[in-house]
């Protein structure tokens, strides 16, 4: 009877926040399935519930703690509750109990709603809820154990609640670990806690429980120690002998921590091949493999050095990351691969291109640049068209004439990214959609076309103020820098230096474009697309052989050629590449290719047994002439194969 009337007291003293918690967390739940469904690139469900295990969920279970078992010891009331006659024992195995159930009820409510709003993608069996069920359990399992025998601790549980987060945040980011040794990081891998469905991790799921074991036996017995008094002796406020021991402990920790940081610091990237060009102030260095590539590697340095010099003097910069190119002639023409960790590391075949090509290269590399100046931030989306836009503005016209045969191209491809998809002026927020559907090319020619027209209307310097509102200031590493950056308002930021509406800004490039779009040189870049519109299907043979096939139809209502497609030029080329769960921008490359003329009322690629059923596939319908620079993107699909 005395343990009924213990889980009766609990029940009614807690039942209400109870109530609020897990209506708040479920509603949380909703919102992020609600927004899943219907956000540009979904994910699957159950990703909802790996994120709500490694966020809210540890929370409600430090709430559900403080209130079951810190209050009692706190508010003297545990005095009364070991007077009964069933002991401690008894009451506090009740709060364990009832804390876990608590817990458990909402996951496994989470859980359900994921699976009740999963897609077909999902491919939800009574197997595999069964198993997304049992590692959210373990976890659980894992959280509140951790929780109930930190809560007996009283004043040090803080101290403890701050340790394991560090150790947690040592074990995931420092990179002479290897965090998938320690289970329960291993039972939450971001690709297999969800995508996993065949393989049981049961080593790890018995090892997390044997943990959660270990940290529940340490609070009972706990419990059990001095019969009491040394719960009773930390439940009291802490002495200034307490205040300095746990101050020389973290002095401690801070100083092991700053000798582990500096002790990964690695040396920069440096070239140290005799076949390197250096330049100093800003820090340029190009590698050229070959003695015959020597001049170009020596005008390519000089080049990238005076576009750096002059773009530092214009934005104030006080200094510039390095620049390392490794111009390499074994890579394809326009193949480019670049990193910002170590200051820009760029490499590519740049050896033998015209003025056009190295006006693509040295934006890539201005790019980089800024995109590292802001410590990667220059990227999000609401004003990564600034980012795209005056790279390449700076690069044509920043501090010099705009040449005319590269403003015709950019021009042209601006109109047919606009022409095929109206929706694609919104630069602050379609920009992922744009780069997407045409690829960063067209996008970077549509961000170009605005940047331009803000120069012929505004003046130069106010093209140089918006980058410099938004290109040149390092974001901070604090998460309230980050909710101050995102809680802000781009559009009225953007207005702020314009000195127009965004929707009069929007209307004055585009007429902009449609203005030039007469002149002869763009007429004749124009002429040579192909008015196609490109259709994908997936389809399975009779003997269940599994096939990507594209097919082309004419498009009346598009500029270029609609008939006599064999005359010309260039060819129409199918790319795809299997998608992982978390791509969202993507550019496909041009490792898996499928070429031909183009044509149309027939199936142009087939790509058939390269992917299986659940696969997600990116697929791209491109043009490749002799008047475009880059391929001319028709069409592009994301493709679930059944």
């Amino acid at each position: 009877m005395a343990s009924y009337a213990l889980l009766a007291k609990d029940l009614r003293e807690h039942r209400l926040a109870a109530l609020f918690l897990a209506g708040g967390c479920l509603i949380v739940v909703l919102i992020l399935l609600e927004q899943n469904a219907f956000s540009a690139y979904s994910m699957s469900t159950f990703e909802i519930v790996r994120f709500s295990l490694l966020t809210f969920l540890p929370l409600i279970a430090l709430i559900v703690g403080n209130r079951l078992v810190v209050n009692e010891y706190l508010n003297g009331t545990w005095l009364f509750v070991e007077a009964m006659p069933v002991g401690s024992f008894v009451p506090m195995l009740l709060k364990y109990v009832l804390g876990f159930v608590y817990i458990a009820v909402i996951a496994t409510v989470m859980v359900l709603l994921a699976g009740k709003r999963a897609g077909i993608a999902d491919d939800v069996t009574s197997d595999y809820m069964l198993l997304i069920l049992t590692k959210t359990w373990i976890m659980v399992s894992l959280y509140w154990s951790v929780v109930f025998c930190f809560s007996l601790l009283g004043y040090l549980r803080v101290a403890l609640y701050l340790l394991t987060a560090a150790l947690v945040a040592l074990l995931v980011y420092y990179p002479g670990l290897d965090s998938a040794a320690f289970p329960p990081i291993a039972l939450m891998d971001s690709q297999l806690f969800v995508y996993e469905r065949d393989v049981v991790p049961l080593n790890d799921m018995a090892w997390t429980l044997a943990i959660s074991a270990v940290f529940t036996l340490a609070g009972f017995l706990l419990i059990r120690l001095g019969e009491g008094s040394v719960i009773e002796r930390l439940a009291k406020p802490m002495t200034r002998r307490d205040y300095v021991t746990l101050g020389v402990l973290a002095a401690s920790g801070l100083a092991l921590a700053s000798a582990l940081m500096e002790e990964n610091q690695r040396e920069p990237i440096n070239f140290s091949n005799a076949y390197v060009i250096s330049l100093e102030d800003p820090n340029v260095s190009v590698l050229y493999l070959s003695e015959d590539y020597k001049e170009s590697a020596t005008n390519r340095a000089a080049t990238i050095s005076d576009l750096l010099s002059r773009l530092q003097a214009t934005l104030a910069l006080p200094s510039l990351p390095t620049v390392r190119l490794a111009l390499s002639p074994s890579r394809d023409k326009h193949n480019i691969d670049y990193s910002t960790v170590d200051g820009v590391f760029i490499t590519a075949n740049w050896l033998e291109h015209d003025s056009y090509d190295d006006a693509i290269l040295d934006t890539v590399i201005l790019h980089g640049l800024l995109s590292a100046q802001t410590n990667g931030r220059g990227v999000f989306e609401p004003y990564h068209w600034v980012l795209d836009g005056f790279t390449r503005w700076w690069v044509e016209q920043g501090d010099g004439e705009l040449d005319s045969k590269h403003r015709d191209e950019l021009v042209a491809r601006a109109l047919l990214a606009l022409e095929r998809e109206p929706e694609a002026f919104r630069l602050i927020t379609r920009w992922q959609l744009t780069a997407d559907r045409f690829s960063y090319p067209s996008a970077e020619a549509l961000a170009w076309a605005a940047m331009n027209y803000l120069e012929i209307s505004q003046g130069r310097d106010v093209v140089v103020r918006l980058a410099s509102e938004f290109l040149t200031h390092p974001l901070g590493s604090s998460l309230l820098a980050s909710v101050r950056d995102t809680s802000a308002d781009v559009q009225a930021r953007v207005e702020a230096i314009i000195g127009m509406p965004m929707e009069q800004f929007n209307d004055g490039w585009q007429q902009w474009l449609v203005d030039q779009q007469q002149s002869d040189g763009v007429q004749l870049l124009l002429a040579e697309v192909p008015a196609l519109v490109g259709t994908i299907t997936s389809t399975t043979s009779t003997s269940g052989v599994r096939a990507l096939e594209a097919s082309y139809e004419v498009g009346e209502q598009f500029s270029g050629r609609a008939e006599r497609l064999n005359l010309l030029p260039g060819v129409c080329v199918m790319k795809h590449e299997r998608i992982g769960p978390f791509d969202t921008e993507f550019d496909v490359l041009d490792d898996d290719e499928s070429r031909t003329i183009c044509k149309t009322d027939v199936v142009a690629h087939s790509i058939g047994s390269r992917y299986t059923s659940g696969d997600r596939v990116f697929v791209a319908l491109d043009y490749e002439g002799v008047q475009f620079h880059q391929p001319i993107r028709l069409h592009a699909q994301r493709v679930y194969v059944p």
